[in-house]
């Protein structure tokens, strides 16, 4: 299930040191890259029968087939597979492409995506677009950062925080951190849990603050918060486009002007600025003022 292996995961990252962290931060980012180059490989193939200008559109597309091979090279070095693949008509392998290209697809719809693929293509599993297929749907397709693997280590941070367990907590939080700034269309799947935590994590700073909280103690839920915060900046204009995140405003607020530190005002200041622009983040400031005037 994926609470099991959300678990097995953060037990993982507990143990990586340092360039472990970043190694699999790129290999996200290699993934991420991937998912786009094919996300604009498919928009190209599906654009080409609108298109005005057909020789345009067929430069445009020879150009990407470049960048393709770059991300998802053929067995045979060659481009002839990737060029096989964009004359196919058929909807259905677009289709299921383009589920392998979005992070946000269930982990069901890719395993059933990447298992179907390479039979409906021309040439079937066997032939080199079959084989190619293959590739695309391992090097691009989600595995173990899907939304509900997400979802899953949200829970997990909810409750170790609740809990007080740092490690678990710290781990988690750095997984969810790693996993938008990779993927940030995944944000859109669990700003509400992300708020959730948000507050569960003020819940537990707010009741065990007394004269024997421990400065470690209260240094760890900071860093926690701060986290988190990041993960709402890294999101970027995708938390523009959740309600929820729009709601968590008030917060941010009252982080910049009373209940933060200057590390976190610096970074919920950022956050407003994502969720609200330019325009908007002023007349935010300004409605603040006013309302702490009167």
């Amino acid at each position: 299930s994926s609470e099991v292996r959300a678990a097995g995961l953060v037990y993982i990252f507990q143990g990586l040191s340092a360039s472990e962290e970043r190694a699999l931060q790129l290999a996200m980012q290699r993934r991420q890259r991937g998912q786009e180059c094919l996300s604009r490989y498919l928009t190209l193939i599906k654009e080409r029968p609108r298109r005005q200008s057909e020789s345009f559109v067929e430069t445009e597309l020879v150009d990407h087939l470049g960048i393709m091979y770059q991300h998802c090279p053929t067995r045979d070095n060659k481009l002839t597979a990737i060029k096989k693949l964009s004359e196919c008509k058929d909807r259905k392998v677009l289709k299921l492409l383009a589920l392998i290209a979005d992070p946000t697809t269930p982990l069901k719809e890719v395993v059933k995506a990447r298992e179907e693929l390479p039979s409906i293509v021309p040439g079937g599993s066997g032939g080199p677009v079959g084989l190619f297929i293959k590739d695309i749907a391992r090097l691009c397709g989600m595995g173990f950062g899907g939304p509900e693997m997400l979802v899953a280590i949200l829970k997990i941070a909810k409750d170790a925080v609740r809990r007080e367990e740092q490690s678990i907590s710290q781990a988690a939080i750095s997984l969810i951190q790693s996993l938008i700034a990779s993927f940030p269309g995944l944000f859109l799947c669990v700003a509400a849990d992300l708020v959730d935590l948000y507050k569960a994590l003020k819940e537990v700073q707010s009741d065990r603050t007394s004269a024997t909280t421990t400065t470690n103690t209260t240094s760890w839920k900071h860093d926690l918060t701060t986290n988190l915060l990041e993960v709402f900046f890294k999101a970027g204009s995708m938390a523009k486009e959740a309600p929820v995140a729009r709601a968590f405003i008030p917060d941010l607020e009252r982080i910049c002007t009373k209940d933060g530190s200057p590390a976190q005002a610096k970074i919920a200041m950022r956050v407003l600025g994502a969720l609200c622009g330019g325009g908007d983040m002023t007349t935010q400031g300004s409605s603040s003022s006013s309302s702490s005037s009167s």
